[in-house]
């Protein structure tokens, strides 16, 4: 898979030769997926965050259903183990501020829910 160039009038000409490898022969894509992250040809990193942003969600869900009946400090465990793991952060590097704000905006939901859920435990004890 290769990029094609963004910037068109840097374009030298418009009929590349085939790329093989291996006897594959490569085509132009404008996204693809390598080792989980997803990376474009405008070297943006929003659709790896939302990616990510996603997984949040998706864990935290997984957490709330299949963990209900355990104790308030195994849930809050599991929660900093298996659901704030940005391990990839460090590799974003040009995001856009909005999708910074969803980041913000996920976190916050996310905290928000799972206190309520702390709360209720207490209450209910």
């Amino acid at each position: 898979m290769l990029f094609s160039p963004i910037e068109r009038y840097k374009i030298v000409c418009n009929n590349f030769p085939q790329f093989c490898l291996a006897g594959h022969r490569l085509s132009f894509v404008p996204v693809f997926k390598y080792l989980g992250h997803i990376i474009d040809n405008e070297m943006q990193d929003d659709g790896d965050v939302l990616r990510e942003l996603k997984c949040l969600f998706t864990q935290t869900n997984i957490l709330i259903c299949h963990f209900a009946r355990c104790s308030v400090d195994v849930k809050i465990r599991l929660f900093r183990s298996y659901c704030i793991c940005f391990f990839d952060i460090a590799l974003w590097n040009r995001v856009k501020q909005s999708v910074i704000k969803k980041i913000k905006s996920a976190l916050l939901n996310v905290l928000i829910f799972i206190n309520l859920l702390v709360s209720l435990a207490y209450c209910w004890n």
